[in-house]
């Protein structure tokens, strides 16, 4: 409930449900794409442990790009807001 509340909030009233759903979507494809190449990329690996460990790198490394993104993309949004209502 917090990361949907996180992921709609400053979103408007008429558009909360189209924003919940397209969270709920996001996260259910990551999920139904991610654990499959990550399972692929695990066993590659000559034994079970260090295949375990590419491929929590590989995911690490994934999930940190995907913050420095959205981070980039929220402050452009932000910069623009305030540049509008100041």
């Amino acid at each position: 409930v917090a990361t949907v509340a996180t992921a709609t909030s400053g979103v408007a009233d008429t558009e909360q449900g189209l924003a919940t759903g397209l969270f709920s979507m996001s996260q259910q494809i990551g999920i139904t794409i991610g654990i499959p190449i990550l399972s692929a990329i695990a066993a590659t690996g000559s034994d079970l442990l260090s295949g375990i460990q590419l491929a929590i790198g590989i995911n690490v490394a994934a999930v940190a790009l995907t913050a420095i993104v959205a981070w980039i993309g929220l402050r452009s949004r932000t910069v623009g807001l305030s540049a509008r209502t100041g």
